[in-house]
């Protein structure tokens, strides 16, 4: 009976941690994403700089990179972006008053997102587990 409940409780264990995990690495998947869409975003921004400097002579050729930028930030769901998403979202909104300036500032602040400590720490552990993964690999073939 002893073996019985223990065996039960290990399994329940199991099972909870495999659902943490899904749910972690669902987290982490989903942040890779926003981070690709962030990227994407810079690039329209940077798109839109030259437009930017035009205006208002340019203003027709703003229309089809602001919505690029409306839809790319659209995507981007996680709860750690959101006060950025809303500042793209504006920023895409507004025709006429957009500014070199604020197309800088926005740009830096993105590329400030990838600077934060947490995140350099995880790129430094993913790059030690992805060298330790291939250090494995030639072990195991030679």
């Amino acid at each position: 009976m002893k073996d019985a409940l223990l065996l039960l409780f290990g399994a329940i264990l199991a099972i909870l941690g495999g659902f943490f995990n899904q749910i972690y690495q669902s987290l982490l998947n989903q942040r890779n994403k926003d981070r690709e869409l962030l990227n994407q975003a810079i690039e329209t921004l940077i798109e839109i700089q030259p437009i930017v400097d035009d205006l208002p002579a340019a203003r027709e050729e703003l229309i089809e990179p602001s919505k690029k930028l409306l839809y790319i930030v659209m995507r981007i769901r996680s709860k750690r972006y959101r006060k950025l998403s809303s500042k793209l979202v504006e920023f895409s909104k507004m025709d006429i008053r957009k500014t070199r300036q604020e197309t800088i500032n926005l740009i830096q602040e993105i590329a400030a997102i990838d600077r934060s400590p947490l995140d350099t720490y995880h790129k430094k552990v993913n790059e030690m587990v992805k060298e330790a993964w291939e250090e494995l690999k030639r072990i195991g073939k030679g």
